[in-house]
């Protein structure tokens, strides 16, 4: 039993790359509405998602965050560019369809790639590789026609434990992998991410490997961000991010390199934090919208308004922080009405330990 697309979807696909052909240059929500187009059909052609990479990398150095939210951009389509299309406007490709197999077995595969190179992890077992090609050629072809084939390198461990020799974690259960990883929260493993991709993308920028450029590098790339007026805390989370990846230097946590602390703490001086005096909010403002919809009458109100309102007025009136009020617990232990529901009691969960008393 194959999947394939319908050819009212394979047209519209094609009707959509007919204007790349005629024009050199093209709005930017053509591209997004293309995107789209290529989106909805990856799951019914054969390595659809992967056909799409390379055109992503070639958007990716090309346009810049703000212009996709706006959408008023115009590209010009180069002859690389068209060769990026070229699997998608054959229509025996868009009509080949993929097999639909029962599932005998999942496996998960973690993987990440950037602009200088990928990596993957299954079942503890690791590779990767980087890319051979410049940043604006985008990725390379290899001589079998993969579009995403990079150069072999030897295996690499996870690195997990950051500024010290990375361990052998090929060796270790999967699950022993997966507690490991688990050390650091997930909105913090994402803040992480997130600053190393912007510091990866500077470093192919200049030429640098992000996991073994020098302290100099990282300091400039710091400094670029001093000067785009971050917060010193924010340079501190840049600081943890790169550290949580980039080798040792000199046998220490780049976090704790000698020039990484003095500029940090320059960071303090020069931009001070300064406290907001004035309240960035009115709260007469605030109790006099709870008095009309969508928060008022009570019996007609959603549930949504009714808690939102719930929250806030709890806040104001039990001056708790937030650790507190997320300790509050609606299970039977910890929740009780009164008489006639003339009133409720909410008690935090058992155990919970306050962290200013």
């Amino acid at each position: 039993m194959t999947a394939r697309l319908t050819n009212e979807s394979a047209q519209s696909v094609l009707n959509c790359l007919k204007a790349f052909r005629r024009r050199t240059a093209v709005p930017l929500k053509l591209i997004q509405r293309l995107l789209g187009h290529m989106a909805s059909s990856a799951a019914a052609t054969p390595l659809g998602l992967m056909h799409m990479r390379p055109l992503h990398h070639w958007l990716q150095t090309r346009v810049l965050r703000c212009a996709w939210r706006c959408g008023t951009h115009r590209m010009t389509i180069t002859p690389i560019c068209r060769c990026l299309f070229s699997p998608w406007t054959d229509l025996a490709f868009l009509r080949a369809g993929v097999p639909l197999e029962q599932v005998s077995r999942h496996v998960v595969v973690t993987t990440d790639a950037s602009k200088t190179g990928w990596g993957a992890v299954c079942n503890g077992h690791t590779a990767a590789g980087s890319w051979t090609n410049s940043p604006d050629e985008g990725p390379s072809f290899s001589g079998t026609g993969h579009h995403l084939a990079p150069t072999t390198r030897p295996l690499e461990s996870p690195r997990l434990a950051p500024g010290q020799d990375a361990e052998d974690l090929s060796c270790l259960p999967p699950a022993v992998v997966d507690t490991i990883t688990q050390a650091r929260a997930p909105s913090t493993r994402r803040l992480y991410a997130l600053k190393w991709r912007l510091f990866a993308k500077w470093c192919s920028s200049q030429r640098e490997d992000p996991q073994r450029c020098a302290v100099g590098s990282v300091l400039s790339f710091l400094q670029e961000r001093l000067e785009g007026r971050l917060s010193p805390s924010t340079l501190k989370v840049y600081v943890a991010a790169i550290s949580a990846h980039h080798d040792a230097v000199d046998g220490k946590y780049l976090g704790k390199h000698d020039f990484i602390i003095r500029f940090l703490r320059g960071t303090r001086r020069l931009n001070p934090s300064r406290p907001c005096l004035v309240p960035s909010w009115d709260l007469s403002v605030v109790l006099r919208s709870l008095q009309e919809a969508p928060f008022e009458p009570l019996e007609s109100a959603e549930l949504k308004a009714l808690s939102l309102k719930t929250a806030l007025l709890t806040a104001l009136t039990s001056i708790k922080r937030i650790g507190d009020l997320q300790a509050f617990s609606v299970s039977e232990s910890c929740l009780e009405f009164g008489p006639g529901y003339s009133h409720v009691i909410l008690r935090p969960q058992p155990g919970y330990v306050p962290r200013f008393p």
